[in-house]
């Protein structure tokens, strides 16, 4: 029996623009390449603003570092509102249906729209009819657009919600937005998403909820055993890109909240990228740092949290199923995250770390005193990490619901109506 041709989509390739989609995107693939009934390939964007030096002509798709399983496609035009191409009717563009064709994939997985544009489903789609399409959903952004969300706010439950007072867009273009990309979205045979969290909100956006399935993402890592924790279990870190969104600040406000108690026995490691932090955040950062021993500043990931005993994750946003999560779990350390978005899922208060109100900095001080004031707890929660899952197991996953979900190609009349018929008895 022929191998299975399973293409992968991903808006960027990790390569060149490295980030947590892309690459979990990319390791998924890459697991794919050591099983020998698959025969995968991979096809990720280039984007004009980012690497310009390799988007010339728009549409083109070419071999990506002589990979001959590995592919770029340019894109010059696209609206992040809209999750739309604009280069879609371009001359470059006739020819993606073409190249598209000539990798005869039997199975379509879709990273991520963004950067993309959905009009990429309907050439997929018309390129090899008979294959079946599947989008992952990672986040909120096919409802809620680019830039609306903001960090003051809870994250709006669906289209009509975002389009109050939250986006600065009217609610009529909100409707309508939601009402081109269900189109798109009617022709695809199944929905991944990556928490339980995720996979609610877009059935109550109206996506229907037979086609979302919950896969949660592995980790390429070894489940060695953890790193001893120190005597006096009071080393904390924070992990990864450090912005004010990722709760930098909510991290240092809590610094100052223990330091106001009178508590100084404890220390912060911030390890991960300050690149994209605001300067005033840098700056309050690196005054605290230099004016006290209780934080490390490492811009750098190594070690990580097998470095520390307790890893913070402070995040304002309505995170899924975050990799840094994952990576804790699995150095067999408690996490100390929000109470947001699919995090109440993996961290069970009590059982495999503490959860505090999302924004609060005081709240985290109370939970980190907790963890200073108890030698046992750090034992208890240790105890209760959930397994995590890795590649294969999440691969496993995949290729269960590649079949099980049949591909309706030659049905578009069925294919579209479920999505425009469920958001309309559920609009307001």
């Amino acid at each position: 029996m022929a191998p299975l041709r399973v293409l992968t989509i991903a808006s960027h390739h990790p390569d060149l623009v490295p980030g947590e989609a892309q690459g979990a995107t990319y390791a998924l693939f890459r697991a794919m390449r050591t099983v020998p009934d698959l025969a995968p390939s991979f096809l990720a964007g280039v984007q004009h603003y980012l690497t310009p030096q390799l988007v010339k002509s728009d549409g083109t798709i070419r071999a990506h570092a002589g990979r001959p399983d590995e592919f770029l496609l340019a894109v010059r035009g696209f609206d992040p509102f809209w999750l739309g191409n604009t280069g879609q009717h371009a001359p470059g563009w006739r020819g993606v249906i073409e190249s598209l064709g000539a990798l005869r994939p039997d199975v379509v997985l879709f990273g991520s729209l963004a950067d993309l544009g959905a009009e990429l489903i309907r050439a997929v789609r018309v390129a090899r009819p008979a294959a079946r399409m599947f989008l992952t959903l990672r986040d909120l952004s096919l409802m809620i657009p680019a830039g609306s969300f903001m960090a003051a706010h809870d994250p709006p439950t669906t289209a009509a919600e975002a389009a109050l007072g939250i986006t600065g867009r009217p609610p009529a273009e909100i409707a309508l937005r939601a009402d081109w990309l269900r189109t798109h979205l009617g022709w695809i045979d199944g929905f991944v998403a990556t928490s339980a969290f995720v996979q609610a909100r877009h059935c109550d956006w109206g996506l229907p909820a037979d086609r979302i399935t919950v896969i949660r993402p592995g980790i390429d890592g070894l489940r060695a055993a953890p790193a001893p924790p120190s005597a006096r279990r009071n080393r904390f870190g924070l992990f990864g890109q450090l912005t004010e969104e990722d709760g930098l600040a909510v991290a240092l406000d809590a610094v100052d909240s223990l330091r106001a108690r009178g508590s100084d026995d404890f220390l912060l490691v911030v390890g991960g990228s300050l690149r994209h932090a605001a300067p005033a955040l840098r700056k309050r950062l690196a005054e605290m740092a230099a004016g006290s021993p209780s934080i490390r500043v490492h811009e750098t990931r190594d070690n990580g949290p097998g470095s520390v005993d307790w890893v913070l994750l402070p995040t304002l946003l309505p995170e899924s199923a975050p990799a840094g999560l994952e990576r804790a779990f699995l150095a067999g350390r408690p996490v100390l995250c929000s109470e947001t978005g699919g995090l109440p899922e993996r961290v069970q208060h009590g059982v495999s770390g503490l959860l505090f109100p999302r924004a609060d900095g005081h709240a985290l001080a109370d939970r980190m005193a907790e963890c200073l004031a108890d030698p046992a707890l750090w034992d208890r929660l240790a105890a209760g990490i959930p397994a995590v899952p890795d590649l294969a197991d999440e691969l496993a996953e995949h290729r269960a619901l590649w079949s099980d979900a049949p591909s309706e190609a030659d049905k578009p009349e069925k294919r579209a109506l479920p999505l425009r018929a469920k958001a309309a008895t559920g609009r307001r």
